[in-house]
């Protein structure tokens, strides 16, 4: 089987700021020669070891026996967005061979890139022939988000035409059905009903229909968010500000759509509509 791992430093943990749950980190003595040890994450103890203490257990990894020293937490890999997967790390110095690449991971104060024509000196002096880049961790995170950021970037518009055309929509039906009551309402008011009665009682019709179909669009749309889920970083699918914001200007779109007609009604002179009728 196929399990992603990396070769570390002693120290590493502690830099990337990825707690030890058990056990202990890689030292010195864990060089060349050294029996072989690695560090495991949760989820590698989970589907392996049944959830049980791994320190002390023992991995086959090509072809050499290797000990477990410790438990790491899970954190991201490759992705911030992908899902706890199995994961290994082997010390640096037990597995280092000519031509393997690697990265150092450097903290530093201020701008760290100010320290860029320094390290590729350095990474020079050891090997003239040596391919030498720097970047950012925070920038590397961000490349990482690229597909993400491309589908959410398309289904951010695909979400707003169809929010456009929700509303579009409300709007022409809720105005039709409101100014086919013209009549009626001028009755209304020929019987001795005040402007604000009729107005209050049109908004409240109209909301009353608009309330469901809002309740049930949200229960739809939270039952659908599952399926992008997993294409969101630091943010929950059911992210309560957005569907309030939604939710809010379709109510909106509704009530401006019940008032507009129902004032224009409030100013027909109810002797006109008596006659109409």
């Amino acid at each position: 089987m196929n399990i992603h791992r990396a070769f570390v430093p002693p120290g590493y943990f502690d830099l990337m700021r990825i707690p030890l749950l058990e056990g202990r980190d890689f030292s010195e003595r864990d060089e060349a020669g050294a029996p072989v040890v690695i560090i495991v994450n949760q989820t590698f103890v989970r589907r392996y070891f049944g959830g049980g203490n791994p320190i002390g257990r023992r991995v086959r990894m090509e072809n050499r026996w290797t000990t477990v020293v410790g438990v790491a937490k899970d954190v991201k890999y490759h992705s911030p967005a992908e899902a706890p997967i199995p994961y290994f790390y082997v010390p640096f110095r037990q597995m280092f061979a000519p031509g393997l690449n690697f990265a150092f991971f450097i903290k530093a104060t201020g701008d760290p890139m100010l320290l860029t024509d320094t390290l590729r000196s350095e990474a020079l002096a050891l090997n003239q022939d040596a391919v030498f880049s720097t970047t950012l961790l925070a920038q590397a995170a961000t490349a990482a988000l690229y597909p993400q950021k491309v589908a959410a970037s398309l289904l951010g518009v695909l979400g707003a035409v169809s929010l456009l055309l929700a509303a579009i929509g409300l709007y022409s039906v809720m105005s039709y059905a409101v100014s086919q009551r013209v009549h009626e309402l001028g009755l209304r008011m020929a019987l001795g009903a005040r402007p604000g009665d009729v107005l209050g009682l049109v908004v409240r019709q109209g909301m009353t229909l608009t309330l469901p179909g809002l309740l049930i669009g949200i229960a739809a749309a939270l039952a659908g968010s599952r399926l992008v889920g997993g294409m969101l970083v630091n943010v929950s699918a059911a992210d309560p500000t957005t569907f309030l914001l939604a939710a809010s200007f379709l109510g909106a779109v509704a009530l401006v759509a019940c008032y507009l007609p129902a004032h224009r009604a409030t100013r027909v002179d109810p002797m006109t509509a008596l006659r109409c009728e």
